[in-house]
């Protein structure tokens, strides 16, 4: 019963989204450990990218939906539709996997302390397999002065299958507020390998947000990796906050 009210509440607040003043994570990889406001939501209507120079992966669209349950503590729902796009197999269009986490944060932030969270998530595949979970398990800092605010930290992503590797995910990104309207920002993204025919990279993405109003927001990053395989990154998305 408890369930069926929580879903009832999600498809009501996604109708009458009504206030977040902070945004932070996306359009980044890299996230924050401020989660969502008690009793508010994040509704995320977003595309994320990777190019190569044969092949492209990325989802087209993904929602992600974020809700303040708790103090200190926000619930996440990711339902992403990914696509892939090679010379061999053309273009592929799936549902493949659900995500949920749940955001918590330990230490809020003062004068001469950051604050620190915690944010765990699972990747459910769409066949429901216990053994096919995906798990990441990350850690970030965030410090804000005036108008600058830098965050990042570092994940450990465990992920089954044979011909894979479990592997580190670290970020760093920081972000001016140019004004109300406008935000800039830029990250640095580092990952280990993922498979034995993998490598590790580096990469950089530039990126903001536009603040059409308090409820409203644009989303953008692009980048290209420095180190590892050659790619480009881009990530669009629109923000709907209550």
């Amino acid at each position: 019963m408890k369930l069926k009210i929580v879903i009832i509440k999600i498809f009501i607040a996604i109708i009458f989204l009504t206030h977040q003043n902070v945004i932070a994570g996306p359009p980044f990889l890299t996230d924050d450990p401020e989660p969502t406001e008690l009793n508010h939501w994040e509704f995320y209507l977003s595309s994320v990218s990777t190019f190569f120079n044969n092949n492209a992966v990325g989802t087209l669209p993904h929602i992600d939906l974020n809700y303040g349950a708790f103090k200190n503590a926000h619930l996440h729902l990711m339902v992403p539709l990914n696509f892939s796009y090679d010379n061999i197999q053309k273009f592929k269009y799936s549902y493949t996997i659900t995500e949920i986490g749940i955001k918590y944060r330990f230490l809020e932030e003062s004068e001469n302390y950051p604050q620190l969270g915690i944010f765990p998530a699972l990747e459910i595949p769409k066949s429901f397999k216990l053994n096919e979970i995906q798990v990441f398990l990350p850690l970030w800092m965030q410090k804000s002065f005036h108008k600058v605010t830098t965050y990042g930290g570092v994940g450990y992503w465990i992920i089954p299958g044979k011909e894979n590797l479990n592997w580190i995910f670290a970020g760093w990104q920081i972000q001016y507020n140019i004004n109300d309207i406008i935000s800039q920002g830029v990250e640095v993204i580092y990952h280990t390998k993922q498979s034995n025919e993998d490598i590790q990279q580096l990469s950089i993405n530039f990126g903001g947000n536009v603040n059409f109003n308090r409820n409203f927001h644009f989303l953008y990053s692009i980048g290209h990796s420095l180190t590892g395989n050659n790619c480009f990154l881009a990530y669009f998305g629109i923000l709907i906050t209550v």
